[in-house]
């Protein structure tokens, strides 16, 4: 069976918690805050992410690497243009 596109969208915290190593809410909140990088946005009342992307980010946050998960974004920015 084929995997649905919306198994890949997650919406809201619970959702995502288990992504991130099981943060707590207040946790993945400070990362927002601390970490703009961080695939995640409020969308209708809801923070929202697609997992592949999460699971990306969580790699280099993980490695404490960020500055590469941003210069990856910026070059592949400027492939698709």
């Amino acid at each position: 069976m084929a995997k649905q596109i919306n198994d890949d969208i997650l919406i809201g915290i619970k959702e995502i918690q288990p992504v991130l190593g099981g943060a707590s809410e207040s946790t993945i909140l400070k990362w927002k805050r601390e970490f703009p990088s961080m695939p995640m946005r409020k969308i209708k009342g809801q923070w929202t992410t697609m997992r592949e992307e999460m699971v990306h980010w969580w790699s280099y946050f993980v490695t404490d690497n960020l500055e590469a998960y941003a210069e990856a974004k910026n070059h592949l920015r400027k492939l698709s243009t």
